[in-house]
């Protein structure tokens, strides 16, 4: 299904459809392939139907990662020491692989590989074969290593913080996923803060690059040039953000007003702000399919078009 495209009147009439309580603050969020299932991981794990907008179920788990699998009956959690591989329909861990500090996890969009980091390495692993298959380490990252696919799981990222003749920078590594083994085929530098998470835009031309402070870089996915710096409208604190899915937009929460505030992607101009928020907003996502966008702190919200008022 193509990504539904966010013209301005549909954009201006976003609102929040849906409200679950949660028992502690989401920090996770992930949608099933089909977008009609999304999970949310806090000191429990949630499944919601999307659709139906119902709560379906919870699993006891404090996992602070979630990642649905190539298919909506099994997902990851992860722990700092374990990554889970669940069965949806028993709520059952089939597998579970040993971590050490996990701080980045992501699955390929094209089989059921995925991959997971700490702080000094990063691990590749195999859920068919349920073991790991290969490890690369990153022994000059100073804190957490961050890894992310693309949307056609052809290359994968790994963005960490070193120290480099008295300056902090940020290193952006990209690995074939063919040919891992052999190390990076691209490297990239860029000063700033310490990144927290990647976004790719669907359609595999920008990076979007969260850092620990009110700053948000999109870069090119060809030569990891900065193309544009997004800091105003965000306030002072952690400001999860992540693309739409036809890509055009950037949308990004705002720890003054607590609204999700709407950027264009050419030129990080603010076209709009979604209000309904109460709190800061821990993480956000938007579905693969539908044009349901979700954010989480203790309360998962679901926010879509106003179709009566589009009639």
């Amino acid at each position: 299904m193509d990504a539904v495209e966010l013209t301005p009147t549909i954009l201006q009439s976003i609102e929040v459809a849906k409200v679950f309580k949660d028992t502690s603050d989401i920090t996770s969020l992930s949608f099933s392939p089909d977008g009609q299932f999304l999970l949310s991981s806090s000191n429990t794990i949630n499944l919601y139907n999307v659709l139906k907008g119902t709560h379906e179920k919870s699993i006891p788990s404090d996992s602070y990662m979630i990642h649905f699998s190539n298919n909506p009956y099994s997902f990851l959690s992860a722990s700092s020491q374990s990554i889970d591989y669940w069965s949806l329909q028993t709520t059952r861990i089939i597998h579970t692989f040993p971590v050490n500090s996990l701080s980045s996890l992501d699955i390929s969009p094209r089989d059921d590989i995925f991959i997971s980091a700490d702080t000094k390495q990063i691990s590749i692993h195999d859920l068919n074969y349920r073991r790991t298959i290969g490890r690369l380490e990153l022994n000059e990252s100073i804190g957490s290593i961050i890894c992310k696919y693309d949307p056609y799981g052809l290359i994968f990222v790994a963005a960490y913080s070193i120290i480099s003749q008295g300056r902090y920078k940020n290193v952006v590594q990209v690995f074939d996923t063919r040919q891992f083994s052999k190390g990076s085929f691209a490297l990239w530098y860029f000063e700033g803060s310490e990144i927290i998470s990647i976004d790719f835009s669907n359609d595999g031309q920008y990076i979007l690059v969260n850092t620990k402070t009110n700053i948000v870089y999109i870069l090119d996915s060809l030569d990891g040039k900065i193309k544009n710096v997004f800091k105003e409208f965000l306030g002072n604190g952690i400001c999860p953000s992540v693309f739409s899915p036809d890509s055009r937009y950037m949308f990004t929460s705002c720890d003054k007003t607590y609204n999700v505030v709407v950027a264009n992607v050419e030129n990080c101009q603010k076209v709009h702000e979604l209000k309904g928020n109460v709190k800061s907003i821990k993480t956000i996502a938007w579905s693969p399919e539908y044009c349901v966008l979700a954010t989480g702190n203790d309360h998962l919200l679901l926010w879509v078009p106003d179709y009566i008022r589009l009639r």
